[in-house]
C-alpha cells in the first residue's frame, strides 16, 4: 500500500533507519497506529517492551534502538509475474560487526514464511530472515534455504556494502550447478538460475556462501591518452583489465612529468573484463599538460599508469576573435595566454596603427572587448605583444 507495507514485514536498523529487507533505499522509522507488531524473543528470557509518554508523536510513535549497522548482505529473491513484470519475491539480510555473536540472540529476527518463494539465512534449526554476526572471516559459511520454489526463471541479487578485510574474496555456490560464482563485498551482482522439473534444483539447500582469502590482483593498465577539445579543456581517457579489486581510479595532473597532483576521482566498475574511462579537464593549461592516473584498490593501495603528454596550444589557438568578421567596430577577444599584462595594437593593410589598448592575463581563459571606432572595412592584423616583445598575430576582419 501507500505505506509500503501489506503482510508479514520484517524491519532492522541500518545506520539510522529502519529497513525492510525486501525493499531497499525505503526507510521506516515508525508504528503507525492500530499497527500490530511482533517482537520475538531469541533466547529464552523474558523481556519487556515500554513506550514512555514522550516517544509519541504526531499520528506514529518512534522506535529506536542504539546499534548502527553498515557492513550488510543483503539477499533478493527476485522473479517475474505472469504479465513478465519483475518484483522482489522475498528477501533476508545479514549485517556484520564485531559486537554481535554468530549464535541465535535477540539481534536475530526468524523467518515468517510465505505462502509462496521464501529465503532465510539457517542458523543451526532456525530459519532467519535477519542475521546479526560477527565481521566475515576466512572460511566462515552462510547457508540460505530456499522453499515453495515453482518451477521457472529466478535471480538472487547479493546487495552488499562495507564488507572488507583485505584479501578476502565471497562465493556464491550452488549445489545444483556445482558451481561457485565471485561476487563483490561493495555492490550489488546478480546469480541467475532455473527451478526445473528435477527435485534438486527446489532443494532448500540449494545455496549457501562462503568467504575465502584470495590475492589482490592488481589492475592492468591498458592504454591511456589525453587530447585537447575545441574549447581548450583536455579529455583523458584510459583503458583497463582486471579490475575486480579496485575501488576508484584518481586523475593526477602536472605542468611537467614529476610533479602531479589530483584533480578527480572515477569510480571502478569493478569487473574482470576491460573497461574504457574518461575525465574531462576543464581548467587545462594553455602550456605543456601531463596526466596519469592512480589506482586505489580495496586495501587502500595504488598502482601508477603510464604518463599522457598534451602539448601547448600554438599561438593562433591562445587568441581567438568571436566573431571573426567583426561588426560595428566592437572586437571580442579570448585568449588563453600566460598569466600577466599584453599589449594589444590593430594594424591596417599600410602598417598603420589603428587602435592600441592591452589585456590582463588571469589563469585560465580571458574575455576582453575593445571597441575600435569608425574603422574602413578591410583586413587588419591583431598583435598581442608580451613584455619580452614576442608577438602574436591572428588576422581580422572588419565590416
Amino acid at each position: 500500500g501507500t505505506s509500503n507495507v501489506g503482510g508479514f514485514e520484517a524491519y532492522v536498523k541500518i545506520g539510522v533507519n529502519y529497513e525492510t529487507p525486501t525493499k531497499p533505499g525505503i526507510f521506516r522509522n515508525f508504528i503507525e497506529s492500530g499497527e500490530a507488531i511482533f517482537i520475538q524473543n531469541n533466547i529464552g528470557t523474558i523481556g519487556t517492551v515500554s513506550i514512555a509518554e514522550n516517544a509519541k508523536g504526531v499520528g506514529s510513535a518512534t522506535v529506536s534502538r542504539t546499534s548502527s549497522v553498515n557492513a550488510t548482505l543483503r539477499v533478493l529473491l527476485n522473479t517475474k509475474d505472469a504479465a513478465g513484470a519483475g518484483y522482489v519475491a522475498t528477501a533476508a539480510i545479514i549485517n556484520f560487526d564485531e559486537s554481535y555473536s554468530n549464535g541465535l540472540d535477540n539481534d536475530d529476527f526468524r523467518k515468517f514464511q510465505n505462502s509462496t518463494e521464501n529465503i532465510a539465512v539457517v542458523n543451526g534449526s532456525f530459519l532467519l530472515e535477519v542475521e546479526r554476526r560477527k565481521m566475515a572471516t576466512e572460511a566462515d559459511t552462510i547457508f540460505l534455504s530456499t522453499t515453495r520454489m515453482q518451477s521457472k526463471p529466478y535471480t538472487l541479487q547479493l546487495m552488499t556494502s562495507d564488507i572488507f578485510a583485505p584479501g578476502l574474496q565471497a562465493y556464491l555456490v550452488d549445489r545444483f550447478t556445482n558451481s561457485q560464482t565471485a561476487f563483490s563485498l561493495d555492490g550489488s551482482t546478480d546469480y541467475p538460475f532455473m527451478v526445473t522439473g528435477n527435485a534438486a534444483s527446489a532443494a532448500a539447500n540449494r545455496f549457501y556462501i562462503i568467504f575465502k582469502q584470495s590475492v589482490l590482483l592488481p589492475v592492468i593498465f591498458v592504454s591511456i591518452d589525453a587530447k585537447r577539445n575545441a574549447d581548450k579543456t583536455v579529455l583523458v581517457n584510459w583503458k583497463v583489465e582486471s579490475e575486480t579489486f579496485i575501488k576508484n581510479y584518481v586523475i593526477e595532473h602536472g605542468t611537467d612529468d614529476i610533479n602531479f597532483q589530483s584533480i578527480g576521482t572515477v569510480l571502478a566498475l569493478r569487473n574482470s573484463g576491460a573497461n574504457t574511462y574518461e575525465f574531462t579537464h576543464a581548467t587545462a593549461s594553455s602550456k605543456v599538460n601531463f596526466y596519469r592516473i592512480r589506482s586505489i584498490n580495496l586495501a587502500a593501495t595504488s598502482r601508477i599508469s603510464a604518463t599522457a603528454k598534451v602539448n601547448a596550444l600554438s599561438n593562433g589557438s591562445m587568441v581567438q576573435i568571436i566573431p571573426n568578421p567583426v561588426k560595428n567596430g566592437v572586437i571580442n577577444v579570448q585568449s588563453n595566454l600566460a598569466e600577466g599584462k599584453y599589449t594589444v595594437r590593430i594594424i591596417d593593410a599600410k602598417g598603420a596603427i589603428v587602435f592600441s589598448g592591452s589585456i590582463i592575463q588571469s589563469s585560465g581563459s580571458t574575455n576582453n572587448t575593445f571597441r575600435v571606432g569608425n574603422v574602413a572595412a578591410g583586413i587588419y592584423q591583431l598583435l598581442i605583444v608580451d613584455t619580452d616583445n614576442k608577438i602574436i598575430s591572428t588576422k581580422v576582419v572588419m565590416e
